[in-house]
């Protein structure tokens, strides 16, 4: 009776294992079937916009710079310059640096003597006074930067500085070194200028004026 009870229980455990290893032989089968299925197809990955960046070369700036000078005038050569109708012609003598001068982008020379016009009377050294028509002649050579401030400035005191200002003034130049006032100093100071693409300020001063006191 026991040995009977024993051999049911064996085989209820046999039958028992049977099922579970092949429950989970059954489930193996879908389990790798399913994945054998899901690994042939192929999933697209998502596409990334991509923003087009455009870097732009660097640019090169250049500017051609042209320096002379000292415009001394002395009686010589306003009295060469002096035509029939008691006015001045200075273009004649520069121009052969008309043809480089006027090439450059900036072209910078020093007014050495003051600009003081007729009504101060023209004068020689010590204290010279040259006529207007001294830059008239290098604008047209294409001079486009002035230095005013030498150790002439004061040859005429402070009316010579002032009509030299006035004069500079009205002319489409880049000047510097001779002020109308301490106001329009920091003005024109102040300045910056452009060419090429390039900003460029231009200062001008003197270590001394012969002597002669500035107002």
């Amino acid at each position: 009776m026991a040995r009977r009870k024993i051999r049911k229980l064996k085989k209820s455990i046999y039958i028992l294992c049977a099922v579970v290893i092949l429950g989970i032989g059954i489930f193996l089968g879908i389990y790798f079937n399913l994945l054998s299925v899901f690994s042939k197809t192929e999933v697209e990955p998502a596409k990334k916009k991509l923003t087009k960046v455009e870097v732009k070369a660097p640019q090169d700036y250049t500017i051609r710079m042209f320096m002379v000078g000292d415009a001394l005038i002395h009686d010589s050569l306003y009295r060469d310059a002096k035509l029939s109708d008691g006015t001045y012609d200075f273009k004649p003598m520069l121009e052969y640096i008309k043809p480089i001068s006027s090439k450059y982008d900036l072209a910078y020379y020093n007014q050495e003597t003051i600009l003081g016009g007729p009504e101060l009377g023209y004068s020689n050294y010590p204290r010279f006074n040259s006529p207007y028509e001294v830059g008239d002649g290098f604008l047209d050579a294409g001079f486009n930067v002035v230095s005013l401030a030498t150790n002439h400035t004061m040859d005429k005191g402070e009316a010579g500085v002032l009509n030299s200002v006035n004069y500079w003034k009205s002319k489409n130049v880049a000047y510097s070194g001779q002020w109308s006032s301490f106001d329009d100093r920091l003005e024109q100071t102040s300045k910056i200028y452009e060419k090429n693409g390039i900003t460029y300020a231009f200062l001008s001063y003197t270590t001394w004026t012969n002597g002669l006191e500035t107002p």
